[in-house]
């Protein structure tokens, strides 16, 4: 046991215990080199009588982790052996565990379904790895709440384990009494990811109702504790913690989406559903009747029918459906997936802030990187980076997607280095990273930008640093990946973009050749002023250092043609400076 104001491995200062469990403590500590707080967890190697068990070590937990890379899972940044003892360096998480929510009593159904959403994200990320994760101990102690009660990290690791289709059972029995599904203590039976949604699902359950499973009351009506709890949320935990696999959700994302329309099961829209299905059938019958007779209203049926959100979907009247339901994602996603004019998606999505509206916070982002890579590759389409009052607005879903507090801006000034550091969401690096193209653009467009080889060279580091960033990081942004189903349109498909490090990169290039151009343009028209930058040695390597690399490990700017335009080189680009 680590003694408080100890020092592991001559940089990490222990500050206090945060917590501890059967196997592990865990501490805070702060790296006197970085001035940074990390959480540490300390175990022994082979944790007493089950020494021989892979899946307990603290060894085999850091090696899941460091293989990681999602938002809602911390990250292993050191591993530091010590003879017997084994010290994992991770993310400190600051907030509180859901473990205390619970304690606090009834949670809202509203944000139940924001953290419920988010750890079947995570478990949709594991289970689909290859092999697959199966983590085994969901429960609200392993999950970490923020300080704004938005995000959540799943927390833990210990027990988590690759599944192994041919194995008939686990080989040992572990999870959290009251969490763990049936089939953990069954030998005959292995756990898979409906072991995980069944755990989430209790979960889930403790936190609307303020109950733990060992109280006698956590298994009464879910709505004698919190009236707020519809039916049809009921009918969904139900369905997650059913005590036959068979009969649960069957992946994680089929479980998110049961949680984000929760309200599509509640007893009351299914009979008003049913109502208006047999009032449409009564209106049928009449209208036929009264054609017999000369009469017709059948018309005025289908009318009626077409204030309907889902009518409007099925005629592709996506504008009139936003309008009625902005905050329903899918009028969106049919705008886009039907190739609708730019123009027409820009108007739709930022008209009386519709975007801004929709319900669920990752639906919401992805639509707004649904736009902005809809800007590249169409015809007399300009830059992508222009202001939000020019041809295509981006720059509003760049804000949107930045999630920027009310104080914060980001201008050509701005410290990406450490603005990019401080944020963990890709989404909000994207959007910020935007922001500052933006900039660029807001300030140095035409001949006034660069009058000299200083404010060039400040240009230079923070693109280099984005660079830097997005190369080091290129696996958190290559995961979120553009979904097909819903971007599955000519303009993205012509410049090969499959997610965030395709859009981040071709806008850093883009970004570079207009600042080129813009140099060159000055140059032709006051040679003079600017023409001792062009001719530095500097200049010569001002493309290849701020290029982000392409999957084809394509550096020069020669190679680009996003715009539908050959460039011709830094070298050709001096030339034409002189």
């Amino acid at each position: 046991m680590a003694a408080i104001g100890s020092i592991i491995d001559g940089k990490y200062e222990i500050l206090a215990e945060l917590g501890r469990g059967g196997m592990s403590i865990v501490y805070l500590a702060m790296d006197r080199r970085l001035n940074k707080q990390w959480a540490i967890k300390e175990a022994k190697k082979k944790p007493g009588h089950e020494s021989e068990i892979f899946e307990l070590t603290p060894i085999a937990e850091a090696n899941l982790l460091k293989n990681l890379n999602h938002d809602n899972i911390v990250r292993i940044v050191d591993i530091i052996d010590q003879g017997g003892t084994i010290y994992i360096v991770m993310d400190y998480v600051e907030g509180m565990s859901l473990e205390k929510e619970v304690q606090k009593g009834p949670s809202s159904p509203e944000d139940v379904v924001n953290w419920g959403a988010q750890l079947c994200d995570v478990l949709e990320y594991l289970h689909t790895r290859s092999p697959a994760i199966i983590y085994r101990d969901m429960k609200p102690a392993n999950v970490q709440l923020s300080p704004d009660r938005q995000k959540i990290k799943l927390l833990d690791f210990g027990i988590a384990k690759t599944y192994k289709a041919q194995n008939t059972g686990d080989t040992y029995n572990l999870g959290t009494r009251g969490y763990a599904a049936p089939e953990q203590f069954d030998v005959n039976r292995q756990s898979d990811a409906r072991t995980d949604i069944f755990s989430l699902g209790v979960t889930l359950r403790a936190l609307l109702m303020g109950k733990t499973p060992n109280q006698a009351e956590f298994y009464d009506d879910i709505r004698k504790y919190n009236p707020a709890v519809s039916d049809g949320m009921v009918k969904v935990i139900s369905k997650a913690t059913d005590q036959n696999p068979e009969n649960r959700y069957q992946t994680a994302a089929d479980f998110r989406t049961a949680l984000l329309h929760y309200h599509d099961k509640d007893d009351a829209v299914i009979s008003f559903k049913k109502k208006k299905l047999r009032s449409f059938r009564a209106l049928m019958v009449s209208a036929i009747s009264f054609l017999l007779v000369g009469a017709i209203l059948l018309p005025t049926a289908f009318v009626a029918r077409g204030l309907d959100y889902n009518d409007y979907i099925e005629k592709k009247q996506y504008s009139e459906a936003i309008n009625l339901l902005p905050s329903r994602s899918e009028a969106y996603y049919g705008m886009i997936k039907n190739g609708k004019d730019q123009k027409d998606i820009v108007d739709s999505f930022s008209g009386k802030d519709n975007i801004k509206k929709v319900s669920d916070d990752k639906e919401r982002n992805d639509l707004c990187l649904s736009v902005v890579a809809l800007s590249f590759n169409r015809d007399n389409q300009k830059a992508v980076m222009q202001k939000a009052d020019s041809n295509n607005g981006v720059q509003y879903f760049y804000e949107i997607l930045a999630n920027l507090d009310e104080s914060e801006t980001i201008t050509d000034s701005t410290d990406m280095a450490d603005i990019l550091d401080k944020t963990d969401n890709v989404y909000e690096k994207v959007g910020r990273i935007g922001l500052y193209y933006c900039s660029l653009y807001s300030t140095y467009t035409g001949v006034t930008g660069f009058k000299n080889a200083k404010k060039a060279e400040s240009v230079k580091t923070q693109l280099k640093a984005i660079k830097k960033h997005v190369e080091d990081n290129r696996k958190s942004f290559e995961r979120l990946e553009f979904d097909s189903d819903t971007m599955d349109y000519k303009s993205v498909k012509d410049v090969g973009m499959e997610n965030a490090y395709d859009l981040v990169a071709a806008l850093q290039n883009i970004c570079v050749l207009d600042i080129r151009n813009n140099i060159i343009d000055y140059t032709n028209k006051y040679g003079e002023t600017a023409s001792a930058f062009m001719s530095s040695p500097e200049y010569t390597e001002f493309c290849d250092e701020i290029l982000i690399e392409d999957d084809k490990g394509t550096k020069n700017d020669a190679e680009i043609d996003l715009k539908g335009r050959k460039t011709q080189g830094s070298s050709q680009s001096k030339k034409e400076g002189n």
